[in-house]
């Protein structure tokens, strides 16, 4: 979903997504949201009872229609179920509602505030990418210097010093 995300209200892009990449994602979740289905049987929750596994697929899942990814409650309606109830619970009622403001602030963000013109890309992004055959686009990204690298994560200095 991530991949696919880039050319959402998020991100300032000057291209078209890559042909192919949205059926690629629609294709690769459609067996993610098949796995949900089956763990979801007969339970509410993902581990039996509202869980960290909950709270940490409910963003995503949440998001996925807006990205051209949707949960169909007929192919999937143990899924389906299980979104309807976590939208209903308060901490995800208020995710939802900080989201939207986040969303309806970005017209007034700066490069300083945020970074959306290049895209911050670690290895499982990269690995799905090449997987998928959009290795020639992701060669152009790095060469238009679209490119943002994660750095080595080493401190500055001892840790009293910083």
């Amino acid at each position: 979903m991530v991949d696919v995300s880039y050319w959402s209200v998020f991100f300032r892009r000057h291209d078209a997504m890559p042909e192919g990449l949205l059926e690629a994602a629609r294709t690769d979740l459609a067996r993610v949201y098949t796995a949900l289905e089956r763990e979801l049987s007969g339970r509410d929750f993902v581990c039996g009872s509202t869980s960290i596994a909950d709270l940490a697929l409910f963003p995503h899942l949440v998001g996925a229609r807006s990205l051209g990814v949707p949960i169909d409650p007929q192919r999937w309606p143990g899924l389906a179920a299980w979104l309807k109830r976590m939208r209903s619970l308060a901490i995800c009622v208020q995710d939802i509602e900080r989201a939207k403001q986040y969303l309806a602030s970005l017209a007034t963000l700066t490069a300083q505030d945020v970074e959306r013109d290049k895209i911050f890309w670690r290895g499982d992004r990269i690995e799905w990418l090449v997987a998928r055959g959009f290795h020639s686009w992701f060669v152009e990204e790095i060469e238009g210097g679209r490119v943002l690298w994660p750095g080595l994560g080493i401190p500055d200095g001892p840790v009293g010093e910083r």
